[in-house]
């Protein structure tokens, strides 16, 4: 038996979106671009509105690319690194807020001086910092790659393979204290980084028989993670909430369902942990829904 989830539809994106990456920065939600689009918004989460922030440069195709938070500096501005996808950039933005009125400044995205990830495409990347003193950015992409690049001394740390037969679609690659997981199609993997030896230890994962899948969305939560839609064994795109607890390291099918069947949508957690936030996505074309889920209704 499913039941309806209960959510909270917000105001509809600017534009159809599938395959952004986006970014919490005080009340803003920063999309950067996606498959369809080079456009990048600040969704206010008080005043439920957008702004345009810029658009990727001329050139740029966004198709698995990744952004990510390198640094905030003061309470106004962050650093933002976008790089990778099918048809490579390595980019950095220092995003300073659309919504000051009085502020002139112009954000926009430029080439990172010094610092090029890789001479490989990386389509549908995934990548997470950390390292002792989050300095070290982990990247998965396919066939089956993984990578360690040190963000202060702009090198290349470590290559290695992912002990699985290959990477389908995006996957789910968290940061937890002093590990990752990663899932995608029927694989699990735990993975473990030695910094003095520069090298991975991997343990593998039971999956779920209902999760084999890939392109979903997904955020951490405590010791849990939350995996939305995406596609399932039979490629089919699904409208299905999973919950797998690292600590006890047991899955959970809740019989919530989103709204709609969705795939390569962007999941955001809250500044308060209170809220998900699900973003654009795509079922039989690209979608502009923007809504968000209470955690309370999924982790009990």
């Amino acid at each position: 038996m499913s039941y309806d989830l209960i959510y909270e539809k917000l105001p509809n994106l600017p534009i159809s979106l599938s395959g952004s990456q986006c970014v919490l920065f005080n009340k803003e939600i920063l999309i950067c671009g996606g498959e369809n689009s080079n456009l990048c918004y600040s969704y206010h989460t008080l005043k439920r509105q957008y702004k345009l922030i810029c658009s990727y440069p001329q050139g740029v195709r966004l198709n698995g690319h990744a952004v990510l938070e390198l640094a905030k500096v003061g309470r106004k501005t962050t650093i933002l690194l976008s790089f990778g996808g099918k048809h490579k950039h390595t980019l950095a933005m220092k995003y300073r807020s659309v919504w000051n009125k009085a502020d002139t400044y112009m954000n926009e995205w430029t080439k990172a001086k010094g610092l090029t990830l890789s001479n490989e495409e990386m389509w549908s990347v995934r990548a997470a910092l950390g390292g002792q003193k989050k300095e070290l950015l982990f990247i998965v992409y396919k066939p089956k790659n993984i990578i360690v690049f040190n963000i202060e001394t702009l090198k290349l740390v470590t290559k290695s393979t992912l002990p699985i037969d290959k990477i389908y679609g995006g996957s789910c690659f968290v940061q937890t204290e002093n590990e990752m997981l990663f899932f995608n199609w029927n694989n699990g993997l735990r993975i473990k980084y030695h910094e003095k030896t520069n090298r991975f230890k991997y343990e593998r994962l039971s999956i779920s028989p209902q999760f084999i899948a890939f392109d979903c969305s997904y955020v951490r939560v405590s010791d849990a993670i939350l995996l939305f839609g995406g596609y399932d064994s039979h490629d089919k795109i699904t409208d299905q909430i999973h919950v797998y607890f690292f600590k006890s390291k047991k899955w959970k099918q809740y019989p919530y369902r989103l709204p709609s069947s969705i795939c390569n949508s962007f999941a955001l957690l809250s500044s308060d942990s209170n809220w998900v936030y699900l973003i654009g996505g795509q079922n039989k074309s690209f979608g502009n829904s923007h809504f968000k889920i209470k955690i309370d209704d999924i982790v009990q």
